[in-house]
């Protein structure tokens, strides 16, 4: 029990104060709001499996790492495997924040009003700029996006010390318990950073939905590049 609550506490440690996590799931989770107010679209709006996503590659990532580390790998040959990962991270950030800064110049985002039962409900339509019809599945595109991102997260950084490392101390039951704890606090917490991010976005209107797109692609950019300069130097 209190195995899987050291668990817990690290997982949502780890995730909460990893600007590079929360940027990873970000400019994906905006998107895909974004992307279902298209015209043809019809299925729900999912951001939060855009968190959910990413939480499980990352937790698939820690466990890979501690199972290596289980019965492979030393501490040593685990934080080299973990360095290299950190710099492919950056790479992926970089490109991810220059994907939604030109995708959010491109929008062009039409607010219809319409009345219904003498209520007032206001719809946003979105259009691209020399985007010829809506692309279909691009959910999916998303969430996949974000599971192979979380898998390159779970296998860098700090999770070898918050996860894979104390790991190395325990026994496999016991490492077991850890790991799979400190999983389940990482989708769970990138699950509801998903959805809370969705809501907002949807929440903006006309205006500020393309410059919202933008700014969050412009601090993923600024991490990335950020975190390249660490890992490099």
């Amino acid at each position: 029990m209190i195995l899987a609550i050291d668990g817990l506490l690290a997982g949502a440690a780890h995730v909460l104060t990893g600007p590079d996590h929360l940027v990873g799931v970000a400019p994906l989770a905006v998107e895909e709001a974004v992307d279902a107010t298209r015209p043809g679209e019809v299925r729900r709006i999912r951001p939060w499996l855009v968190g959910a996503s990413w939480g499980v590659g990352h937790g698939v990532g820690v466990a890979i790492l501690g199972v290596l580390g289980q019965t492979l790998l030393s501490a040593t040959q685990v934080d080299v495997a973990s360095g290299w990962s950190e710099r492919l991270v950056g790479v992926l950030l970089v490109g991810l924040g220059l994907h939604a800064i030109r995708r959010g110049r491109g929008l062009v985002i039409h607010e219809h009003q319409h009345i219904h039962d003498e209520s007032r409900h206001v719809h946003l339509h979105v259009h691209e700029h020399g985007h010829k019809g809506a692309k279909h599945g691009r959910g999916e595109q998303h969430r996949h996006a974000a599971l192979g991102i979380g898998l390159v997260h779970g296998l860098a950084g700090a999770g070898h010390f918050w996860a894979v490392l104390p790991s190395l101390a325990m026994g496999r039951t016991e490492a077991a318990t850890y790991i799979s704890a400190y999983i389940v606090a990482s989708i769970v917490l990138m699950t509801a950073f998903g959805a809370v991010l969705g809501r907002i976005t949807r929440s903006l209107g006309t205006t500020w939905m393309p410059r919202f797109f933008q700014s969050v692609g412009a601090v993923t950019v600024a991490i990335g590049l950020w975190w390249l300069a660490t890992t490099f130097s």
